[in-house]
């Protein structure tokens, strides 16, 4: 939502409740406005618990003006000890979002010199329209599923561009650090799933999690993605190996958008691990660590795709779509 339409969300919300309020003949008319401000929050979900929280709070509130004022009369001895009953309550059960607004309440119950009926119908009324035109303000709450299905775009998009540079790198022995490259689709991933928990808090109703996960699922092949390019770069392979590699990096980049699980590409990997693993054992200290750092990025690879093979097993159906 723009800074505009908050704005004007915010401006509608405190001049509708102050003019309601005036209408059924309330007094501290402003109140209900200022009720309706704190009460507007960015989400439909923390709007309603917000209100939540702050109906049982003005209840505490009030129930303890009522009974303290009832026995040591409307002073501020007697606010005084009320408001030491309900503070605590408000802190221990969460209720303290609540606070500021409830002792106003309070406080037009010690002005207005009475306990009648009219006068406590009249702090129940400001609350009610207060909360009830922030309620209804959130009822209209902008999807962000296109901004998520772009956000998952963006991130399809760099991490296919790695995996093609470390084909490349292997293929053509050119030296390049891609961890710039890692941190950007981090910081593509993170986006992403801002933009989930933001959009599912507009929903009341619980929706799947397959984007939360998905997002997840990316974040973490993105930390096999930065070990692999560590042992690249520290790393010299025979041509044989960096040409294997080499394809098997274009081979998943180009399956990557694929829904299918690449189960072919686990069992290919399975395959060059043998084959590696039988291969002599290496003659120097410079063999042995290239040996090992091979091993480790095939084991990678496997883990990395087996990321991928998982989440779909999970979510065989779902993907994201434009709403």
């Amino acid at each position: 939502m723009s800074i505009f339409q908050k704005s004007i969300k915010v401006i509608l919300v405190i001049w509708l409740a102050v003019q309601l309020a005036t209408f059924f003949g309330l007094n501290y008319p402003s109140s209900a406005g200022i009720i309706g401000l704190l009460s507007l929050l960015d989400t439909r979900r923390s709007t309603l618990l917000t209100a939540k929280r702050r109906i049982l709070s003005m209840t505490s509130a009030i129930l303890a003006a009522i009974i303290c004022f009832s026995l040591f009369g409307l002073n501020i001895w007697a606010f005084v000890l009320s408001m030491s009953i309900y503070i605590p309550m408000a802190y221990k059960y969460e209720w303290d979002i609540g606070l500021s607004v409830s002792t106003v309440g309070v406080f037009h119950l010690l002005d207005a010199g009475s306990l009648t009926v009219p006068v406590i119908l009249n702090e129940i009324g400001l609350f009610v329209i207060g909360v009830g035109f922030a309620l209804l303000a959130n009822i209209y709450m902008p999807s962000y599923q296109k901004d998520i299905i772009a956000a998952k775009d963006r991130v399809e998009l760099l991490f296919k561009s790695i995996l093609l540079r470390f084909h490349h790198i292997l293929s053509t022995g050119e030296s390049s650090d891609e961890i710039y490259r890692i941190r950007q689709l981090e910081r593509e991933i993170q986006a992403g799933l801002e933009l989930v928990y933001r959009d599912q808090s507009n929903q009341l109703f619980q929706r799947t999690d397959y984007e939360v996960h998905y997002f997840e699922m990316r974040l973490e092949q993105s930390h096999y993605l930065q070990q692999m390019v560590e042992d690249i770069n520290h790393c010299h392979f025979s041509a044989e190996e960096s040409l294997i590699l080499a394809q098997l990096f274009k081979d998943i980049a180009q399956q990557l958008e694929d829904k299918s699980t690449p189960i072919h590409l686990i069992h290919r990997i399975d395959h060059y691990l043998q084959v590696f693993r039988e291969r002599p054992l290496p003659k120097s200290r410079e063999e042995f660590e290239s040996r090992s750092m091979l091993l480790q990025i095939f084991r990678d690879l496997e883990r990395l795709i087996q990321l991928k093979v998982h989440f779909y097993e999970r979510y065989p159906h779902d993907q994201l779509t434009d709403e």
